[in-house]
């Protein structure tokens, strides 16, 4: 765990899925058999499939292609916990669950985001495209706009932290999400957008975008959500790229006392891949900036 997660309150979160989520949903993912949460001593145990050994899962590393049947693979699994929470009452005794404004509002707190996003900017200007190098102000407001449309959203579950490298893929080929421990609730797109931004090299999102929005959208309805006009989901996803960007630059901005959290052969292609996002959807422009 790269976060001390107890003083972000997000100690509930993997405990509150394989107990209250996991349960209720038919996804790629592992099986919890035990999990609990000590708040005394702010410990958790949490005991789950081991899908190396039961589903001969590989998980993703760099160098792992996602291709357009892994991808659509991935939207579907999401599509299925989205659209089986989407609006619904199930929600309200999951409290420990943030919305996306308080979940950044308490990672700031935490780790100084905006300073050190900062310093990752610098530290990745290499891999950034030229159009949004120099607007790290822009793009640190637009960040705050886009979480706050997301908190307002019809509220769904949302796994939080949706990155590729959380992801495997089974020896039957299926692919499936781990890591539940942030866990949080809002609109769909802030899940989205983070997913195909990190999964895809940038000319096969390009390529892909708008047919793969049209395809989850098709599997959200069929998962119990509602049928969502493509525009307007269109734009959801174009605010949505923000955090996905951020997440890497704060990740390879770290001061020189925090843990190292990931390689940077890791974070350089996600902020490569989630900055080309921003700049191809406009996404300044989406939030009016």
């Amino acid at each position: 765990c790269a976060l001390p997660i107890w003083m972000g309150g997000f100690i509930h979160g993997e405990s509150g899925f394989y107990n209250h989520v996991r349960p209720t949903i038919e996804i790629e993912a592992p099986h919890g058999y035990w999990a609990s949460v000590d708040e005394r001593s702010w410990r958790s145990v949490t005991v789950m499939e081991d899908v190396a050994a039961t589903r001969g899962a590989t998980f993703w590393s760099v160098g792992f292609k996602v291709d357009r049947a892994r991808i659509e693979d991935l939207l579907a699994n999401m599509a299925v916990w989205h659209g089986a929470y989407w609006d619904s009452p199930r929600l309200r005794p999951l409290t420990w669950l943030k919305r996306p404004s308080e979940h950044i509002r308490t990672i700031d707190a935490l780790i100084g985001m905006e300073k050190r996003s900062l310093v990752g900017a610098v530290r990745a200007r290499d891999v950034i495209t030229v159009a949004i190098r120099d607007r790290q102000d822009d793009l640190y407001e637009g960040m705050r706009r886009s979480v706050e449309i997301s908190s307002r959203a019809p509220h769904t579950y949302l796994h939080g932290d949706i990155h590729v490298g959380n992801t495997y893929v089974t020896r039957d080929g299926a692919m499936g999400y781990g890591d539940w421990q942030i866990g949080i609730r809002g609109g769909w797109q802030y899940d989205y957008a983070y997913i195909v931004g990190t999964a895809l090299e940038v000319d096969d999102r390009r390529a892909w975008e708008r047919e793969l929005l049209a395809y989850y959208l098709e599997q959200l309805h069929a998962g119990g959500g509602p049928k969502l006009d493509f525009d307007d989901a269109w734009q959801r996803v174009r605010e949505a790229t923000f955090y996905p960007y951020y997440a890497w630059v704060y990740t390879i901005g770290r001061a020189r006392l925090q843990p190292k959290f990931q390689p940077d052969a890791i974070s350089l292609p996600m902020i490569e891949r989630t900055a080309a996002q921003i700049d191809d959807l406009e996404s300044l422009a989406a939030v009016g900036l």
